[in-house]
């Protein structure tokens, strides 16, 4: 399972191309000395009990902790979880590489809200 965690570019910055929105915002990450994206991988139920032995009406809590790391920039982030089922060596498109829109884009679940730096 990945959860991720995406806000919008800064507004003074222009907005890309959705083809190449992952390389922009990399680029404006590099120039700008923080990130709008951080993403925590997680094993369901830390293994325990495999997605596959879920039942489809089955909800599972499987609450479990997040450090957000500490150069990720203020502000409101959507929090995106996605499960994919893929072999040892994923077959990624060249999407996955060039567009913020890849694999792990998942089903926004929720909110977070990181306050400034000073404030933490």
């Amino acid at each position: 399972m990945a959860v991720r965690f995406d806000r919008p570019l800064p507004g003074d910055v222009p907005r890309a191309p959705d083809a190449v929105s992952k390389v922009w915002r990399k680029a404006v990450e590099k120039a700008r000395h923080e990130r709008y994206r951080f993403r925590a991988d997680h094993l369901p139920t830390s293994g325990d009990y495999g997605v596959d032995r879920w039942g489809p009406d089955e909800v599972v809590r499987d609450p479990f902790r997040i450090a957000v790391p500490g150069d990720v920039a203020p502000g409101d982030y959507t929090v995106r979880v996605s499960i994919v089922r893929q072999p040892h060596y994923p077959n990624l498109r060249l999407r996955d590489f060039l567009s913020d829109d890849d694999l792990l884009n998942g089903l926004a679940v929720g909110r977070l809200r990181v306050a400034p730096a000073r404030a933490r």
